[in-house]
């Protein structure tokens, strides 16, 4: 009834490019409406002269005038300022561009190509808007002949307001379920992808490390780290752009639990130490001893900020120093953390800094060529600092380096009740620093004095010499000396040498630190007369130990004793069941589990799961979570069931290649114990293993 009163609406298309105009035409001819057709934003102002339109469909990049002129001008006509706006743009712009194109009135903003149901079904509802709307101006126009002759104009502002709520409740209303279902669209369509994509990396990354524990030549072994290490780099842009995504759409939760602030830190700087030491880069932390060391947060997050800005500055520093200094603001609860990671390398200029943290950024296009990098990694820290109530800042200067702090305030922590007792064995020790870089000396007799030790310090050989020998006449001799192997003029060994070879000073233990660990520097260290052997970035929680066992537990040759480690497995139920119905991921689950020392069961569906628990008990069941005719989580539910009546369990662990946001609590409502995201290393199996059966334990 509405179209036989109204007519057909104008649709105004508006593009360069014949053929895509063509393409939109039939695209949108089954909605049976009016076409009008522009190729320049001049031609689409006359046409809009000429005619009323129910919607357009603006290209963003036309010559001449763009899309975004274009769309200012037609806004200036009052006939036109409310007309709905579809901006087209066949490249993916920032956030800013979307915003110009909003500000500008536009109700959608599509990036090509794009899917024909979707464009088809969004016009038509502005056609059906705008029929409706006039459809209400007709009924309006009778109704105002009719109430002229009562009260003409209480009824007309009474019809006006109606008419604007009910347009306004019907937009709110349209957008609303568009921008629900465009949400669950791209959760689903990250889902699906990240799946289809893990999958084979589990296979790449897996055959990998495998091919890495053989007996590979110098060649072959290189190969296999590019191939290792090029899937890794690839890993990293999936769960950026998944991070991204998630933190975008508000599905990112943190996860708040106890943690060791110290180990955290060495932990990180860790696994970005090899990456320093082969460009050469001095490497530096420093946790301030005042520092809490246990508190609450999301550790995994913290880490992730960490890294990505240690590996930043270590990417982007060529020669010089990368430093990450930890501090208390305060000593409130919460404690307020400071976070600071500073470089050397070729700083931001300032008028770059600004855009900074905006997602697909980076400071220059060029750097993009030279460095690679998605320029998300920033972005995400930004966003996670947001989410913990942090904020997170840079200071940088092009050409001389940057400083990124990160503040956040996290809860404390109850200490654990193991207590390091050979901190006690610390207080009153003598300790000489001796190294040329003033920031490592300061660092080390920091942690030195922390501990109610006596530290000096030396900036070379001979002052060191010279300190000990004064020391040695006064019977005041030093307990320990931390030697920097590489310094000016005598290096460390050169000066552990002079201090073996003076029998007033060989009493003192030496202690040699280098920020380039080389193979067998350690065997040469103490061959040397050292009784211990430490590499840069120095660990705090290493250097009290190493202090205490060399003045308090060395044997005859001088060596300090080492603590066996030895791991025991019970010969019982050593088999582990993989649920996997990938041929290449059950091939890849086999030959690691076979590595580490395990033997393996192998099935495909989650019936199959059931009827092998039949027959056998295994150390640890490793689950699929989507398998053919039973999945996971309905097979893991059947095990907790019969459990519940047998009173046994097995540990569960839980396999996905989706990564998404819930695919932990789905693993863990269902049953299983925990959850590995794919691919899955070597080194994460043997710790999930570790974590979950009982007859793994570790003894000294």
């Amino acid at each position: 009834m509405m179209d036989s009163a109204v007519g057909k609406a104008n649709i105004l298309l508006v593009d360069d490019q014949p053929e895509n105009l063509l393409a939109l035409e039939v695209i949108l001819a089954d909605l049976n409406q009016n076409i009008l057709k522009a190729n320049s934003g001049k031609e689409a102002l006359k046409c809009l002269l000429e005619n009323d339109v129910a919607v357009i469909l603006l290209d963003v990049q036309m010559p001449g005038m763009d899309g975004f002129e274009t769309a200012r001008l037609i806004r200036q006509r009052r006939q036109c300022h409310y007309t709905p706006i579809i901006f087209l743009s066949a490249h993916f712009t920032e956030d800013v561009h979307a915003a110009q194109a909003y500000a500008l009135g536009a109700v959608d903003y599509l990036i090509k190509p794009f899917v024909p149901e979707i464009l088809r079904t969004k016009v038509s509802v502005f056609v059906d808007l705008y029929k409706k709307g006039e459809e209400i101006k007709l009924q309006a126009n009778r109704l105002r002949e009719a109430e002229m002759r009562e009260n003409a104009a209480t009824i007309e502002a009474h019809k006006r307001e109606l008419q604007h709520k009910e347009l306004e409740r019907v937009l709110l209303e349209q957008r609303s379920r568009e921008l629900e279902q465009a949400n669950n669209l791209k959760s689903q369509f990250l889902a699906n992808m990240s799946h289809e994509i893990r999958t084979p990396m589990n296979g790449i990354i897996g055959m990998a490390e495998l091919l890495l524990a053989g007996h590979l030549d110098s060649e072959q072994r290189e190969f296999a780290c590019i191939i290792r290490d090029s899937s890794h780099t690839l890993l990293t842009i999936i769960n950026d752009i998944l991070d991204i995504s998630k933190i975008e759409a508000g599905k990112l939760v943190l996860e708040n639990t106890n943690f060791d602030l110290l180990a955290l830190v060495e932990g990180t700087s860790d696994i970005l130490a090899d990456e320093a030491q082969s460009k050469g880069l001095q490497f530096t932390t420093f946790v301030d001893p005042e520092m809490p060391r246990y508190l609450i947060g999301d550790s995994i997050r913290l880490r992730q900020i960490l890294l990505n800005l240690l590996s930043n500055a270590i990417k982007f520093t060529e020669k010089g120093t990368v430093t990450l200094r930890v501090k208390p603001l305060d000593q409130n609860h919460p404690v307020n953390v400071l976070f600071e990671v500073e470089d050397t390398g070729i700083g931001i200029r300032s008028e770059h800094q600004d855009n900074l943290f905006n997602p697909f950024t980076q400071v220059d296009g060029s750097l993009t060529r030279k460095y690679g990098g998605t320029g998300l990694g920033l972005s995400i820290c930004k966003r996670l600092s947001d989410l913990m109530s942090g904020e997170l800042t840079v200071e940088s200067t092009s050409g001389k380096g940057s400083i990124f702090s990160f503040k956040v305030p996290l809860q404390r922590s109850v200490k654990p009740v193991e207590e390091i007792c050979y901190l006690n064995l610390l207080k009153g020790l003598r300790v000489l620093v001796v190294d040329d870089d003033e920031l490592t000396r300061s660092i080390v007799s920091t942690y030195v004095s922390s501990q109610a030790m006596i530290c000096s310090t030396a900036g070379d050989a001979e002052q060191a010499l010279e300190l000990m020998k004064k020391a040695a006449a006064h019977s005041i001799a030093f307990d320990v000396a931390i030697v920097d192997l590489r310094m000016p003029g005598m290096d460390g060994f050169q000066l552990g040498k002079a201090i073996a070879d003076d029998p007033e000073l060989n009493s003192t233990k030496l202690i040699l630190c280098t920020a380039f660990d080389e193979r067998g520097q350690g065997e040469e260290a103490i061959s040397q007369g050292f009784a211990a052997y430490l590499t840069k970035p120095l660990k705090q929680s290493r250097l009290y130990e190493i202090i205490a066992r060399v003045t308090e537990n060395t044997n005859g040759d001088g060596k300090v004793d080492e603590v066996p480690v030895v791991r025991t497995r019970s010969t019982n139920s050593e088999t582990i069941l993989i649920a996997e119905d990938n041929p290449l991921n059950q091939q890849v689950a086999i030959l690691q589990l076979e590595q580490l020392g395990y033997k393996t069961e192998i099935v495909s569906t989650g019936k199959q799961v059931l009827e092998a628990l039949k027959q056998s008990d295994y150390l640890l069941i490793l689950m699929d979570c989507q398998m053919p005719e039973m999945d996971g989580f309905e097979a893991t539910q059947h095990i907790r069931t019969e459990e519940a009546l047998s009173g046994k369990h097995t540990p569960v662990v839980g396999l996905t290649a989706q990564a998404m946001l819930g695919d932990r609590e789905k693993c863990l409502e269902a049953g299983m114990d925990d959850y590995l995201s794919k691919p899955v290393t070597m080194e994460e199996l043997q710790s999930i293993i570790d974590k979950w059966s009982p007859q793994t334990t570790i003894t000294t």
